[in-house]
């Protein structure tokens, strides 16, 4: 799973990009890291690219591992948006899984994109 994170130009944001196969665990390894990182707590908004993935392998227990460490980290970080780009085909269903978890557990209200220029609208949407 090759992927690249870069912090957007207003300091605010970062957007995680990834290609090829990407698994659940490496997923789960690369969200915990970055909650820890210092940058976290000053974020407003991620937003997770899969556009280029070919394939997610990510199963219901790690989109829950997933939503684990996402309530640690909402406890730091509680008005984080999280946008999601890539086709449904792509997320087979477990997109709504992950938003429902989500919505349920943590202070997170992730929104799925097809393209990244619609996920940073929404994300920068009332930063200041």
């Amino acid at each position: 799973m090759p992927y690249q994170v870069i912090t957007e130009s207003n300091g605010v944001g970062v957007v995680i990009s990834f290609s090829g196969a990407v698994s659940g665990s490496e997923v789960i390894d690369l969200n915990g890291r970055l909650s820890t990182e210092e940058l976290f707590s000053q974020c407003r908004y991620q937003i997770w690219d899969f556009s280029s993935a070919t394939q997610l392998d990510i199963t219901i227990d790690e989109l829950r591992s997933l939503t684990l460490q996402d309530i640690v980290a909402s406890a730091t970080n509680p008005g984080l948006k999280t946008a999601i780009v890539g086709q449904q085909k792509l997320f087979a269903g477990k997109d709504r899984i992950f938003q429902i978890f989500e919505e349920a557990w943590t202070s997170y209200r992730p929104e799925f994109f097809l393209d990244v220029k619609a996920a940073r609208e929404w994300a920068t949407n009332n930063q200041t």
